[in-house]
């Protein structure tokens, strides 16, 4: 099993919003890794992605538009599922179809390996997901 010691969110950036962000990531005790004082405003987060923090709980960015998904939140959420990850905790987490798509668009030698992987567990998706209620 792979467990991750980070994190990628991809934030809707309409007001609300990102305050409701702003106080997670204070309740995380997050800080950006250049030590400079993080601000989370729409400018911001347009003109400086990612914004990579850190964590007591691991390292995490946000990322408003990831590579080869235009208009980054509202793109990815239409197929998102929404996992539990413990706690009561249940994400909305990018399908593996979309999360398939900005790996490749990344265009990463390295990520080859992981993107056949997700392209496999597509294929099994597709082929179990009546079976599976999916």
């Amino acid at each position: 099993m792979l467990i991750t010691d980070g994190i990628d969110v991809v934030p809707s950036i309409r007001g609300e919003n990102l305050r409701r962000l702003g106080l997670a990531l204070d309740d995380l005790g997050a800080t950006r890794v250049d030590e400079v004082p993080a601000v989370l405003d729409e400018a911001t987060i347009r003109d400086e992605p990612p914004l990579e923090l850190r964590s007591p709980a691991g390292e995490l960015k946000v990322v408003p538009e990831p590579a080869g998904t235009p208009g980054g939140y509202d793109n990815l959420r239409r197929a998102a599922t929404r996992e539990p990850i413990g706690k009561g905790l249940r994400p909305s987490v990018a399908s593996t179809a979309d999360l398939a798509r900005m790996l490749a668009a990344l265009g990463r030698e390295d990520d080859m390996p992981k993107l056949l992987l997700l392209r496999r567990l597509q294929g099994l998706e597709r082929a179990l997901g009546p079976e599976l209620g999916l």
